[in-house]
This record gives C-alpha cells, sequence and structure tokens, in this order.
C-alpha cells in the first residue's frame, strides 16, 4: 500500500491528499482510523492462520493418545472453514474505542459472537472425543488438554471482550493483555511442544525422557497462569497497558488498605509489604497525582458529611420517638385522672 501511494499516486496511507495546480499531489496527513481498519484487516485473519494448524494437532493428539477416533470429524471440517470464512468480518471488535459508528461496532460485535459458535463446536468435540476413552496420560497428552483448558479460558474472556459495552472499560487495560496471551502466546505453544513430544520419537527414532517431560509441562502450564491468570484482575481494576512502570498504586481499592474494621495483622502485613517495595519512579504527573489525591479527599469529605447527616437523622429520630411515645402517656393517662 505504501508502494502505491508513493509511485502510482494512490491514497490508502495519505487519505487527506489533494491535487495542486499542476497535478502534483500535495499531503495534508493521513487517516489513523483508515490505517487501524488496514492494519486489523490483516492482524485478525493472521491470529486465525496460527491458530487453525493448532487445531489439527491438537486433535490428532486427543485421538491418538485417547484411543478413539475425532468425535465429529465432518463437522470440526466445517468449523475450520467456517472460521477461516468468519474471521474476515470481525476485525473490527480490536477498534471500539477509536470513535467508528456504533452501527459498525454492533456489526462486528455481533460476528464476533458469531465466530464463537464454530470455536465452541470444536472446544465440544474434544472433550466429547476424551469421552469414555482409553486416556493416557503421556506428555503429548498433557499438553493437548492443558491446550483445550487453556483455550477455554482465552476463548470465554474473549466473549467479554467482543461485547462493546464491557471492552469499552476495559480496553488498553491488563484485561486484554491476559486474553491475548492466553489465546495466542500459551494455548499454540502448549501445541507445539505436544507435538515435539509425540512426533520426535517417530521422526528420529529416539524417546524423549518422561520425567523430563512431565516437569517441562507443569513447570510451563503452572508458570503461564502464575504470570498471565492475575493480569485479569488488574484489568478490571483499571491498570493499562504499555506503561513500564506504573509508580504509585492509586488503582487499589480504599477498601483493601483502608478496612477500619480489619484485624491488627492484616495492619501489620500491609506496612511490611510497603516496606518491602522497591521505589519506583512514578508515571503519573504531578497534577494527575494532585487531582487524585483530590478526589480522594473529596471522597473522604462526602463519607464524613454522610456519617454526620446519619448521625444527626438517627438523633432527630430518636427525640421524634420519645415525644411520641410521651404525648402516647399523656393521652392514656387524661381520661384516668
Amino acid at each position: 500500500m505504501m508502494t502505491l501511494d508513493r509511485n502510482a499516486r494512490h491514497q490508502l496511507l495519505h487519505a487527506g491528499a489533494r491535487v495542486d495546480g499542476r497535478g502534483r499531489p500535495v499531503h495534508s496527513g493521513g487517516s489513523p482510523l483508515l490505517f487501524q481498519h488496514l492494519f486489523w484487516f490483516f492482524g485478525h485473519p493472521e491470529v486465525y492462520i496460527v491458530a487453525l494448524p493448532a487445531f489439527g494437532i491438537v486433535s490428532d493428539l486427543i485421538s491418538m493418545h485417547a484411543r478413539r477416533h475425532i468425535f465429529g470429524y465432518r463437522m470440526m471440517v466445517w468449523a475450520i472453514l467456517a472460521i477461516g470464512v468468519l474471521s474476515f468480518v470481525v476485525w473490527a471488535h480490536h477498534m471500539y474505542v477509536s470513535g467508528m459508528n456504533p452501527y459498525f461496532g454492533f456489526f462486528f460485535a455481533t460476528t464476533t459472537l458469531i465466530i464463537a459458535v464454530p470455536t465452541a463446536i470444536k472446544v465440544y468435540n474434544w472433550v466429547l472425543t476424551l469421552w469414555r476413552g482409553d486416556i493416557h496420560l503421556t506428555v503429548p497428552m498433557l499438553f493437548a488438554i492443558a491446550f483445550v483448558f487453556t483455550f477455554i479460558n482465552g476463548g470465554l474472556t474473549g466473549l467479554f471482550l467482543g461485547n462493546v459495552t464491557v471492552d469499552v472499560p476495559l480496553s488498553d487495560t491488563y484485561f486484554v493483555v491476559a486474553h491475548f496471551h492466553m489465546v495466542m502466546g500459551v494455548s499454540p505453544i502448549l501445541v507445539v511442544f505436544g507435538a515435539i513430544y509425540h512426533w520426535y520419537p517417530k521422526v528420529t527414532g529416539r524417546m524423549l525422557d518422561d520425567t523430563m517431560g512431565r516437569i517441562h509441562f507443569w513447570i510451563t502450564f503452572l508458570g503461564t497462569y502464575a504470570i498471565y491468570l492475575p493480569m485479569h484482575y488488574l484489568g478490571i481494576l483499571g491498570v493499562p497497558r504499555r506503561y513500564y512502570a506504573l509508580g504509585d498504586t492509586y488503582f487499589i481499592p480504599r477498601s483493601g488498605a483502608h478496612d477500619e474494621r480489619g484485624s491488627s495483622a492484616r495492619r501489620r502485613s500491609s506496612s511490611r509489604g510497603r516496606s518491602m517495595m522497591l521505589p519506583v519512579q512514578p508515571v503519573l504527573e504531578p497534577e494527575a497525582r494532585q487531582a487524585v489525591r483530590r478526589q480522594s479527599v473529596a471522597c473522604d469529605d462526602a463519607r464524613m458529611v454522610h456519617a454526620r447527616h446519619a448521625a444527626e437523622a438517627r438523633q432527630l429520630g430518636a427525640g421524634a420517638a420519645g415525644r411520641l411515645s410521651l404525648g402516647l402517656r399523656v393521652r392514656r393517662a387524661g381520661p384516668q385522672g
């Protein structure tokens, strides 16, 4: 596209180009939105180019080590074709916060949920292949099962990000990082490791050490979850990605750090944890830090005002109840006197 823009006077990336009096293009700046559309129109189908070979490999591994033919083979083939076709009409779910028309957001959210259907069919067929099979928990089988488990995890978080109303607050947070790495950074690598342990003896005639393979599997599986699973919670807290250091932890809810009903042991452990933290250069500007502090002080003032009003209301309520009870006693005592 850049070659066409430079040599053939196209305007794919130079969206603001105009022609001067001599017929030469004068560029007034490109369109970032157009560039995003072009990039993700390539980038999202490329994701499935990586995923589809992994689907085929894991189907072979599960079928072989469960001693069963793959369940619903014809449906698995049609699911791969459907995923390949639908992958070209879901690219803009990466761009919900780019400023595009909301109707486009509705369309791409719908296609994103539709492409989850053939993917779910493949997951169901893998699980049903394992059902009542003669499962051998070899090292390749462990990696294949770990792939299915991890792919389900990443796919469920993808359903959240495919919904516009949920994706907008989670966009550019660590939730997106966790989702992408679970689906594209961990799942295909697990399949590659399983394929190596499965086909290397067949190709070379030399068996790999089973104990070392199992150690490799558990370190890889537990290690990746220890890294990426907490990122989901960081993203829900609103921690942005692409920052090399976050500085002060203003994003932690105050209820977790200032619980008046907490035990002294919790406060001691919290202070010990703060003393062990390494000094990090804050990324927030001084104005931003002051704004956060002012907001925190305003929240504290609002809580104090609310508590004072509640106490006054209780006092007024108690006084009114006392006067009411006194009036009742006087009325009861009047006729008797």
